[in-house]
């Protein structure tokens, strides 16, 4: 009920040593896309204590924007790739229908009401741009009390009871207002929106399943929320298209585990189906390998899974390849084709996650173009390898464990001309997320299968 009887709630389970945790929820707010925050600080504390986490994805899917602050001169926030610069559009088809938006921002400490001078106002308007909703709270920075009206976290959060339904082309519009102009390129926000009603109906007037409430203007993935970005946790989705896909704003594949099904039937006919029931079956299967297993980590069990993903995906089966390993036989397809891509003398093998990640990863050059200061390239971290996304497609993999970027100073980027090839200079060096550290594949499979 809330970050602090979550934290409280972690502790007490590092007090009576408990070996797994399944948390079937995600918190709307209290983190930065990264694995850090206030939620995922408490959870530190769990996984340092040897509890493995196993988390729900969270039911997001398609329902969340995430993009750079791009704040104009109006001080209006700018969104990449919409049909209305301003403004995210939403249609709502079902009638009375409660509608909440959650707007937050990459602000969040690792301590609860940490504050913030940076303030962002929620509103939401009609077709004709008459205000319906409106959410403007002043955020305050450290070092005094939020008073009424003030909040000291980047949040803002509107619910609007009794939304009426609306026909095509008259959609509703959300806007994000910043009230100060502090925002730079590394500044992101975020847009979640979640209803009352949604179960798939038939339109009365083309006879088509459709949903109660649709976000025209979502992005394709960053949709998974505290505490599931966290890279000590099992994150486990379903195949269901509201299940939430990461990757992490730091470029980690999120979720670690999908189950293709998810659905839960009970004697009395009712059914439930989500990545809480994933998750739900997946700790199921964690609890059993520990009890055989005492000395079962997080770690094992992703590295297992890893495996049997890369298993599934490869054409024809093969044996469990190495991280790096080509599969034989296998030529490389044409972009924008991930299955497979040539990174210097070795072809590199990628799951289906990981292509999900690359495909969300290109998507982002246009934030990257668009905000100076930024490099034009992105870092995608696999438990494998880094490997920096360029421009074109082009993947350069870095030399060893995932603990730095590239050995050498320089990073060749393809520029608009692919012929014209510059010279990107790396200087960040730090390791984008926790080094996971695995067993060797032998070793992995005595500990799961038995010696």
């Amino acid at each position: 009920n809330g970050p602090t009887m979550f934290r409280r709630a972690v502790r007490f389970a590092v007090d009576l040593k408990v070996d797994v945790i399944l948390f079937s929820g995600t918190f709307e707010g209290a983190g930065n896309y990264d694995g850090r925050g206030p939620i995922d600080a408490a959870v530190d504390e769990a996984v340092a204590a040897g509890i493995i986490w196993v988390n729900a994805a969270g039911n997001g899917g398609g329902m969340v924007y995430n993009g750079p602050a791009d704040v104009g001169p109006d001080g209006f926030a700018r969104f990449r790739g919409t049909p209305l610069p301003t403004a995210l559009r939403f249609t709502n088809r079902f009638d009375e229908n409660a509608v909440t938006v959650t707007l937050t921002w990459n602000d969040y400490r690792d301590a609860e009401d940490a504050g913030t001078d940076k303030d962002l106002d929620l509103i939401v308007e009609d077709a004709a741009g008459r205000v319906v909703g409106e959410s403007k709270l002043t955020q305050v920075p450290a070092g005094r009390p939020a008073g009424e009206g003030e909040s000291k976290n980047p949040r803002e959060r509107l619910v609007l009871t009794d939304l009426p339904a609306v026909a095509a082309g008259q959609e509703y519009r959300i806007r994000v207002k910043a009230k100060a102009n502090n925002f730079g390129p590394r500044d992101r926000i975020r847009v979640l929106l979640s209803a009352a009603k949604t179960s798939p109906y038939a339109d009365p007037e083309t006879g088509k399943q459709v949903f109660p409430v649709e976000f025209l203007d979502a992005s394709k993935g960053g949709e998974v929320y505290p505490p599931a970005d966290h890279p000590g946790v099992l994150t486990v989705g379903d195949s269901s298209r509201f299940s939430a896909a990461g990757p992490t704003a730091d470029g980690r594949v999120k979720p670690d585990v999908v189950l293709e099904p998810s659905v839960a039937r009970f004697s009395n006919g009712e059914e439930s189906v989500g990545s809480s029931n994933a998750a739900a079956y997946f700790a199921g299967v964690v609890v059993a390998l520990r009890a055989k297993e005492p000395g079962l980590t997080a770690g094992h069990v992703r590295e297992w899974v890893r495996r049997l993903d890369q298993l599934a995906a490869s054409t024809p089966p093969v044996a469990p390849p190495l991280p790096s390993a080509f599969p034989p036989g296998l030529p490389p397809p044409s972009s924008p084709d991930y299955s497979v891509f040539t990174a210097g003398p070795r072809g590199v093998f990628l799951s289906p996650n990981q292509q999900r990640a690359l495909r969300y990863a290109e998507n982002s050059f246009e934030d990257n173009r668009r905000q100076k200061g930024l490099p034009p390239y992105i870092v995608m971290s696999t438990p494998g390898a880094t490997y920096l996304v360029q421009p074109g497609g082009r993947l350069t993999p870095g030399d060893g464990p995932p603990t730095a970027l590239a050995p050498a100073p320089l990073v060749k980027a393809r520029a608009q001309a692919p012929a014209d090839p510059v010279d990107i200079p790396v200087v960040d060096r730090k390791p984008p997320h926790s080094v996971w550290i695995t067993p060797a594949p032998k070793a992995l499979a005595d500990l799961v299968r038995g010696p």
